[in-house]
């Protein structure tokens, strides 16, 4: 894995676990959190606890699922974060669907709520491994797009602090940061996996014209 490669993961996962881990702690607490903190856990309860706790955990398992070190070395407790993860997007989901029916939040901000609290667990259960017929690339691929989503509570901060700083409406910047939440993730991703596989294209025809240019005698077994 390249340098910036590793980088990129390691400020990934400090990011999940501050945002992931502020979330919690801000459970203990709600009066003292943000004004969209509070909406969410007086509207209705049970729903806005539902999703802000169950998504802060699928956000903090999620940062460690994305460690190929993991994977290698310990393939099962790979497998039991996964399931926990996709558990608590499941939870989180429901508890998503339900606060936006009742929260005042402007259409324009809320219709990307729905977008996300609607595919989110949709592409969470289409990468949960099945049996036999189990495909690593599929398995990967969707779970990606999960936990890009899943990202957006952490675009969705970067996106809207600066706007707020820099004087812009709430009504206009949440909107943008909403949106820009996920859309931002998922084109990014789609970026980095459309250039691996560039780069293995790129390397495989390389290696075909390397051994097309070997004289077939020389690779004869003697």
């Amino acid at each position: 894995m390249s340098r910036k490669a590793t980088t990129s993961k390691a400020i990934l996962f400090l990011l999940a676990l501050w945002i992931g881990g502020t979330a919690l702690v801000g459970l203990r607490n709600p009066g003292s959190q943000s004004p969209i903190f509070r909406q969410m856990t007086q509207l209705l309860p049970w729903a806005g606890y539902s999703h802000i706790l169950f998504g802060s955990l699928a956000l903090i398992l999620g940062s460690f699922q994305i460690s190929s070190r993991l994977r290698q070395k310990n393939i099962k407790l790979h497998e039991t974060i996964g399931k926990a993860y996709v558990v608590c997007v499941l939870v989180s989901s429901v508890g998503a669907i339900a606060t936006n029916i009742v929260s005042p939040t402007p259409w324009a901000a809320k219709s990307a709520f729905w977008l996300i609290a609607i595919v989110w667990p949709i592409v969470t259960i289409a990468g949960y491994p099945r049996g036999v017929r189990f495909d690593p690339k599929r398995h990967g691929r969707f779970m990606l797009w999960s936990f890009a989503l899943t990202c957006s509570a952490i675009t969705l901060r970067v996106v809207l602090i600066p706007q707020l700083i820099a004087g812009v409406p709430f009504t206009t910047a949440y909107p943008i940061a909403a949106w820009s939440g996920f859309l931002t993730n998922l084109l990014l991703l789609e970026t980095v996996l459309w250039r691996i596989r560039s780069r293995r294209s790129r390397s495989l025809i390389s290696q075909r014209e390397q051994d097309a240019s070997v004289p077939s005698d020389s690779r004869a077994v003697v």
